[in-house]
């Protein structure tokens, strides 16, 4: 079943503070799949992300690699 217009099929994202962790809190409120790549560690500017978002680490600490294998990963 293709996603409705208004409604995004899936939700990238690397779990940073902000509008990274807002997109991912809406789309598990409203069920939309999600996840994306974090840095190893789940490290964030904050600290480390929570366990509730369903983001994979990355073999490296850095956020460049994060960010690359989650544009490579998107559609």
């Amino acid at each position: 079943m293709a996603p409705a217009p208004h409604r995004p099929g899936r939700i990238v994202s690397g779990g940073q503070t902000g509008v990274d962790r807002a997109a991912l809190d809406a789309a598990l409120t409203l069920g939309v799949p999600c996840g994306g790549w974090c840095p190893a560690g789940r490290r964030a500017e904050d600290g480390v992300i929570p366990a509730r978002y369903p983001l994979h680490e990355t073999p490296s600490s850095d956020y460049a690699q994060r960010t690359a294998w989650n544009v490579r990963d998107s559609d």
